[in-house]
């Protein structure tokens, strides 16, 4: 059974929610580990969602800048996460 629409995405907000947190906390690894999950949820699994088609254009716009910020923001945690563990 398919979650239903409204469900996925108030978990697509709490994730991204959830990710800047960890930024603010400056947890970076979870940050990473929930702005991945957050990506992959809003550009994999949410298109292929049955009603899909529903979704209102302003929370589509949000959702798209919200995917573009958390894939800057994970690009920026990957080069600390990998400077503390290769330095």
């Amino acid at each position: 059974m398919k979650m239903p629409l409204i469900k996925v995405c108030q978990t697509l907000d709490s994730l991204y929610n959830i990710a800047m947190a960890y930024v603010e906390e400056k947890e970076i690894e979870k940050a990473f580990g929930y702005f991945l999950r957050f990506v992959d949820a809003a550009v994999n699994k949410l298109p292929r969602h049955s009603n899909y088609s529903i979704i209102t254009p302003e929370y589509n716009g949000k959702l798209c800048r919200r995917t573009i910020h958390a894939i800057n923001i994970a690009e920026k945690l990957k080069s600390e996460i990998l400077k503390s563990y290769c330095s």
